[in-house]
């Protein structure tokens, strides 16, 4: 019967580390999505100076 508990155990942990990877990758795509936009107010705010 342990076997079976330690498979419950790491199916639970492969589930957190999708979900941890799925929230990277829609951090990564919104991160790239947002760069041009910083890049223009960085741009924009060193020619003020």
């Amino acid at each position: 019967m342990e076997h079976i508990k330690i498979i419950r155990s790491v199916r639970r942990n492969l589930g957190q580390e999708r979900t941890h990877l799925v929230a990277l990758y829609h951090a990564n795509s919104l991160i790239s999505f947002l760069l041009p936009d910083i890049y223009l107010l960085i741009e924009k705010t060193y020619v003020k100076l």
